[in-house]
């Protein structure tokens, strides 16, 4: 008979624990599944590009326009494994400029914790511009003023969309000083005296966009070169108002069912449809530029800093435990069934910032070509279709760069070729090159703006103040608290508009002070003109809107201003009698400073539905009757006499 096993016993009471270690084991890795869950399409992008590059299967190679065929870099003697580059021990990256600009106007903060304006801008659709109003206008033609003075000129297209991150790109054309910080303020959100008493967007929007057209000229004629500030403030405003480009770039994705596209295939079948022109080589745009440029395609299309997609891996070199050396917790693993590979969530980490990376990739062609797009749209005939197709070109190779070190990535990882730290090192340095690739494309379509608009002005980005008492209001969208702030830190004449400007944004407005200034800043013509239309804003409903209106709309037409005298043509027609007759008088006086964006909202004006919206002319006092007129001057001479 056998004796029994003094052991049994122990592993009966060591079994139930097992289990529940077991059922422990199975709910931690049910639960890590669930954490790897990803964003659906980013994830679709990413491993698809990865696939396609490795030749793991989901598509023919090179079918996305990139090669297949990989070669991993070699060992090198003094580490083990390949060594991508980078330091085993990063330093905490610097404030780049984008997140400097982006922290100017917290509506343009990405992010969960980022803080945003309570309100926002008013937006909607207008309504069409009048058919037979434009009918009138081509029978008999309007004769252009001559001899205008420079300034900004917005294209009609400009007023249908969304003004908001044309607001933003103002602010970045503005000097940063505090007047031009307030004056900002007013227009995101609007302020209450420009929003229109009846609702009416159309209304409201020509008093924001006048403001901001005049914020940018202020701004401008600061410069060493006024002529050229205008021409690049307008190329910068006209690109802002961009966003129905990149829509129109995602549904031809969508519609061609591109699983991976290049930004060649996307603005080739456009670019190849518009006449060949060369233009002549320019010079290589300013740093200023450049930055400008920059801060703009990542207020479009948001690119998010490469090392934002890494996730955090173990800095350490022991691939195989001290303890086994001889590598027998392995094998005895692989006979047994037991715990799997204790490295393997730390490569799934790696592969799992490889594919976020590689899904920003596929994002940032598609941005490519949204960016070359506009630009052409903007341009028009002005630039060169081959340029802008090289353009395209460059971002893909740039961007491929990108995605080989990807793919020499996810190839070691999955043969564990590469210990932890090389993974590491190889995954930020495949994220600095994403940056580089933004920078790099922003920096050629700043080449291609020079050589086409042959701008090259001396516009730097604002000196930003974030920590201040008026920063800290508009992000938490107190603007009532940056008053004291703003009246403490106001300083002569500019100072004094500032602190009218900071009361205007809480509803606090007095007319009669903002007309005051304005006299008073005769030297700056384009302070003087905001604080009239500030001012006419504030008056519209008023019985003296009417006499204000027709102050501005005389002051604008001779500075040559038609968003301005739009403001004005606006409460003028609103209060006219035969308001047919007015409305094409009115469009016609308009129509004399060209066919923009001040031309397009006075077309496209809503009447009011109620009288108490219409400033009525002031009702003359009764005359007297000549019997009472003379008792009242014989009692006054009375009461001199006494007086006496």
């Amino acid at each position: 008979m056998a004796r029994p096993d003094p052991n049994d016993d122990l592993r009966k009471k060591q079994l139930p624990q097992q289990e529940q270690e077991e059922e422990q084991e199975l709910e931690q890795q049910q639960e890590q599944q669930q954490e790897q869950q990803r964003d659906a399409a980013q994830d679709q992008l990413g491993n698809q590009e990865i696939a396609a590059l490795l030749g793991l299967g989901g598509m023919k190679a090179g079918e996305a326009g990139q090669g297949t065929d990989v070669i991993l870099r070699p060992e090198t003697a003094d580490k083990d494994g390949a060594d991508y580059g980078g330091d085993d021990a990063p330093a905490d990256a610097p404030i780049e400029m984008e997140d400097l600009v982006r922290s100017w106007n917290p509506g343009i903060r990405r992010g969960q914790d980022a803080p945003k304006f309570v309100e926002t801008m008013p937006t909607g659709e207008l309504a069409e511009e009048d058919e037979e109003l434009l009918r009138a206008l081509e029978e008999d033609p309007v004769e252009l003023i001559e001899d205008l003075p420079d300034g900004i000129g917005l294209s009609p297209q400009v007023v249908l969309r969304d003004p908001t991150p044309l607001v933003r790109a103002a602010t970045r054309l503005s000097d940063g000083s505090l007047l031009h910080r307030t004056w900002a303020h007013l227009l995101l959100p609007a302020a209450p005296p420009l929003v229109d008493r009846g609702g009416r967007l159309v209304t409201t929007r020509a008093r924001v966009l006048s403001l901001t057209q005049l914020l940018v000229v202020d701004a401008m004629s600061a410069t060493p070169d006024p002529s050229q500030g205008y021409g690049f403030a307008t190329l910068m405003l006209e690109l802002a108002t961009t966003a129905p480009v990149l829509d129109r770039v995602n549904d031809d994705v969508r519609t061609r069912e591109l699983r991976l596209p290049t930004s060649l295939e996307l603005v080739r079948p456009t670019l190849e449809a518009l006449p060949p022109k060369e233009l002549e080589a320019g010079p290589s745009p300013s740093v200023e530029v450049i930055e400008h440029v920059r801060a703009l395609l990542d207020d479009l299309a948001p690119h998010v800093p490469g090392a934002s997609w890494l996730v955090s891996l173990p800095v350490t070199d022991d691939v195989v435990p001290e303890d086994d050396p001889l590598g027998l917790d392995a094998l005895l693993t692989e006979l047994t069934g037991g715990r799997g590979d204790p490295m393997a969530g730390i490569f799934d980490a790696a592969l799992e910032s490889a594919e976020k990376m590689a899904g920003a990739c596929a994002r940032l062609k598609t941005d490519a070509a949204f960016f070359v797009l506009a630009a052409a749209d903007v341009l028009a005939d002005e630039t060169s279709p081959a340029a802008m197709i090289r353009l395209a070109q460059q971002a893909d190779l740039e961007v491929g760069k990108v995605l080989q070190l990807l793919v020499e990535i996810a190839r070691a990882v999955r043969q564990r070729a590469v210990p932890p730290p090389g993974i590491r090192n190889g995954l930020r340095r495949a994220a600095k090159g994403l940056d580089v690739a933004f920078n790099h494309i922003a920096g050629w379509m700043a080449g291609v703006l020079v050589t086409s608009a042959r701008l090259q002005p001396q516009v730097a980005l604002p000196p930003l103040q974030l920590n201040d008492a008026l920063a800290e209001a508009w992000r938490e969208g107190r603007p009532e608290d940056a008053v004291p702030w703003v009246a403490a830190q106001a300083r002569g004449l500019e100072g004094e508009i500032a602190l009218a400007f900071a009361r205007a944004a809480t509803g606090e407005v007095d007319a009669d002070h903002l007309l005051a200034l304005a006299g008073r800043a005769a030297e700056r013509p384009a302070v003087a003109l905001a604080l009239r239309v500030l001012a006419t804003s504030a008056e519209a409903n008023t019985p003296r809107g009417l006499a204000l209106a027709r102050a501005l709309s005389e002051e604008a037409l001779h500075a040559g201003d038609d968003l301005a005298l739009t403001v004005g043509s606006q409460i003028e027609l609103d209060a006219a009698e035969d308001r047919r007759d007015a409305h094409l008088r009115l469009v016609r006086r308009v129509a004399t400073l060209g066919e923009g964006a001040g031309r397009s909202l006075l077309l496209r004006h809503q009447f009011p539905e109620s009288e108490d919206e219409v400033a009525a002319e002031p009702e003359p006092e009764p005359a007297l009757d000549p019997d009472v007129a003379a008792l009242m001057e014989a009692d006054e001479d009375e009461v001199q006499a006494a007086g006496a």
